[in-house]
């Protein structure tokens, strides 16, 4: 009787000594969560790119992932003119926006650039001479004649079906300044498909962004993204192990997205350890 009494005392003991584990855990994964939550709120910031940067004094960055507005006036079924966007964008897509966020960077660019740094510069080709006219006079150099591609198989804009192929591809620029090398050799074009999920009218797949940004991103080096919408770029350059990272966005949904994605990602990683 007494080692049945015995042996029910020291598996009462287990139990409790596993729930006080488990607690632990608990605690520790919601201090976790806490603390990522914390630190993403202020990695996204809410605000008009070309206000927030005449005023920055922050800490510089190496590496500036630029998404503008193309500057074409779109109107396609993703678009809030259509009704069907999954989120509707704030900035208007018209060449007075897209050159107005472009001088703000260029003008601006000693606040948030290092002197050695690359920029990665999404862009349509009815705007490729002015934007390589605006980077050169501002002191950057084009590091290769020509564009990094992201195509995205059969998906893509079927503008007019009886004159126009299906243009399912999207050009990038990449400028350094002070002769910035990249981190790694790697193929200049990715092929990957629009997912199928978008949290965000102009997103980006992850795949394909860290492709890209793999070429200039390790643990050493600061990313900045002066319109991050829902912050796919940033989790690309987090899971590049990015020494750190800020995003700006100027609508409020789309920060909160941001935020969701990037403590979505903060959490696994914790979790990971």
């Amino acid at each position: 009787m007494q080692t049945v009494q015995n042996v029910t005392e020291v598996a009462s003991s287990l139990d409790q000594v596993m729930a006080s584990i488990a607690a632990g855990k608990e605690a520790e994964q919601a201090l976790r969560h806490a603390a990522a939550e914390e630190i993403t709120n202020d990695l996204i910031i809410n605000a008009d790119f070309a206000e927030w940067i005449e005023t920055y004094e922050g800490p510089k960055f190496d590496v500036i992932h630029c998404d503008l507005p193309y500057g074409i006036n779109y109107s396609g079924s993703r678009t809030r003119r259509t009704g069907t966007a999954h989120v509707a964008p704030r900035y208007a897509d018209s060449p007075d926006v897209f050159w107005a966020l472009l001088d703000a960077f260029l003008a601006n660019q000693d606040r948030v650039a290092f002197p050695t740094a690359h920029c990665l510069f999404w862009f349509d080709f009815r705007h490729y001479g002015g934007i390589i006219e605006s980077f050169e006079a501002a002191g950057w150099k084009l590091s290769t004649a020509n564009p990094l591609i992201w195509t995205k198989g059969y998906q893509g804009i079927a503008s007019d079906t009886k004159r126009r192929p299906r243009h399912c591809y999207e050009p990038a620029l990449l400028f350094s300044r002070g002769d910035r090398q990249i981190i790694k050799l790697d193929k200049d074009h990715f092929e990957a498909t629009i997912d199928e999920v978008k949290l965000h009218i102009n997103q980006k797949p992850l795949i394909m962004l860290k492709h890209f940004l793999g070429l200039l991103v390790d643990e050493h080096t600061a990313v900045l993204d002066p319109t991050c919408g829902s912050g796919t770029s940033l989790a690309a350059a987090s899971q590049l192990g990015c020494n750190r990272f800020l995003g700006v966005e100027l609508d409020k949904s789309n920060a909160d997205i941001a935020r969701h994605i990037l403590q979505r990602h903060a959490d696994l990683e914790a979790k990971s350890e």
